[in-house]
């Protein structure tokens, strides 16, 4: 009976590791650059000292459903994007101010 419990321990220990592993997987990275990311994959890329990339990775149900998350887009298709003082940066612990944001949507897949 000892050997029934270490083993379903040991199911359980790996189970909750699996899961662990695969929300860290959520994070986009270059090593596999072919790979289509999943809904919920977020990234951040450093383009130069000055310019940093967010990207999140979203899905929608079919039109006329509007995105669930970052839905920068209003009625008429003008842009809700947010303020730069909404962002908080900070670079070796000290505050930076954000100076502009922008926004594109791109459909990675159909």
């Amino acid at each position: 009976m000892r050997r029934f419990y270490f083993y379903y321990f040991l199911f359980l220990s790996s189970s909750l590791i699996c899961i662990r592993l695969q929300a860290a997987d959520l994070r986009m990275t270059d090593k596999n650059p072919l790979e289509l990311p999943v809904p919920g994959a977020y990234g951040l890329r450093i383009l130069s000292p000055t310019l940093l990339e967010l990207t999140l990775i979203t899905t929608k149900n079919p039109d006329p459903a509007q995105p669930t998350q970052w839905n920068f887009i209003g009625p008429n298709f003008s842009a809700k994007i947010p303020a730069p003082s909404e962002f908080r940066l900070s670079s070796g612990g000290r505050p930076v101010s954000v100076e502009a944001v922008g926004f594109k949507r791109r459909p990675l897949y159909a």
